[in-house]
């Protein structure tokens, strides 16, 4: 189902020049936001602006993204707080799995995962 938050990300997305006024305005006259289903036209169109867009960090989009595969990298201390290093994350996974780390923290030994699912927040808006 589409809805009025994924419009909102693809206006976003479009105001910021990250896909083209050709493929934005085959997603307003193809893309019901509203519709229970996308129809194949709206499909097609949000694949067009996908593949222009590239792969980005949705909540940066001009940040660098992380390319590195290998999450097992040491951590290491970045040489200046200026440096933005995007694979921060994966290795923030790494520290937070470490058992010695788990331990420390009282927590439960498992495999730590930013966003996983784990945990169901319900009373969330659908639109903000």
């Amino acid at each position: 189902m589409m809805s009025q938050a994924k419009q909102g990300y693809m206006i976003f997305l479009w105001s910021h020049a990250m896909y083209s006024d050709e493929a934005h305005a085959k997603i307003t006259k193809y893309c019901n936001f509203s519709a229970p289903t996308m129809s194949d036209e709206c499909e097609e169109a949000g694949d067009e602006a996908g593949s222009e867009v590239g792969n980005i960090d949705i909540y940066n989009i001009y940040a660098p993204i992380c390319l590195d595969s290998g999450k097992d990298k040491p951590v290491h201390i970045l040489d200046s707080v200026e440096v933005f290093d995007p694979c921060a994350s994966s290795y923030v996974d790494t520290y937070l799995n470490a058992k010695e780390v788990q331990k420390a923290l009282h927590a439960k030994p498992t495999k730590w995962s930013a966003c996983s699912g784990v945990l169901s927040w319900q009373d969330s808006p659908s639109t903000v």
